[in-house]
């Protein structure tokens, strides 16, 4: 019953008056805004140092990179400087070098040095500088197969063809004969019509000429337009 009496009385109180589930007491309110400030104070007074001098390093390893990479880029600089300079340096001993070739090779051709030379390396050989060249008693010319321009001129195929004439060895003990050879009249790139030499072909056998007939088969291409230029130096090594 005195259980009852409880209940029923707790029921009849105004639900205004009874504490809130969400806002504490006043007294728990002041002391936990206490609790919390000395907290605060204690983090402040403990922990505040410890970030304070993380901080520091941070920004001073971030200085320190920066530093680092501000040095780096005037190396850098500096070394750009030098190599800029170093070039115009090369550029100007080559153009020095070049004039002074040129200068003694225009020396040596005046003054008969460079065909003294010359005669000395044919009598060293056992040869006369004196005598006249041989010349290829048999002629033969190569035509243009059509009209239009002149794409491709074989190189290998003129070299086989050459070396079949005579101009080159099988052997070690085969002759050599001093009047075979081609002789280019026309580069790629050039207009020709059809039946216009190519080639003329130099042989003193002419029973040689066909194999070189057979080894130049396919290697003149002649076409309406003109190749591409193709750039004098392919590439620097050095």
């Amino acid at each position: 019953m005195i259980h009852l009496a409880t209940v029923l009385i707790a029921a009849e109180e105004d639900p205004s008056q009874s504490p809130s589930w969400i806002w504490p007491e006043g007294y728990e309110l002041l002391w936990g805004s206490i609790a919390s400030v000395l907290i605060f104070a204690l983090l402040y007074w403990k922990a505040g140092p410890i970030v304070k001098k993380s901080m520091q390093n941070r920004t001073a390893r971030i200085q320190g990179e920066l530093d680092e990479a501000a040095k780096a880029l005037r190396d850098a600089d500096a070394e750009a400087a030098a190599i800029r300079q170093a070039v115009g340096d090369i550029g100007a001993e080559r153009a020095r070098i070049l004039a002074e070739a040129d200068t003694q090779a225009e020396a040596l051709l005046a003054d008969g040095r460079a065909l003294a030379v010359y005669e000395a390396m044919i009598r060293a050989q056992g040869g006369d500088p004196a005598a006249p060249l041989a010349e290829a008693p048999t002629r033969y010319v190569v035509p243009s197969p059509g009209n239009g321009y002149l794409r491709r001129l074989d190189a290998r195929a003129v070299g086989v063809a050459v070396w079949r004439l005579g101009a080159g060895r099988s052997r070690k003990e085969d002759p050599v004969s001093p009047t075979a050879g081609a002789v280019c009249l026309r580069k790629p790139g050039d207009s020709v019509t059809t039946g216009e030499p190519v080639l003329e072909l130099h042989l003193d056998d002419e029973s040689r000429l066909p194999g070189a007939l057979a080894a130049l088969e396919g290697a003149i291409a002649v076409g309406p337009e003109p190749p591409d230029p193709r750039p004098l130096v392919i590439e620097r090594i050095a």
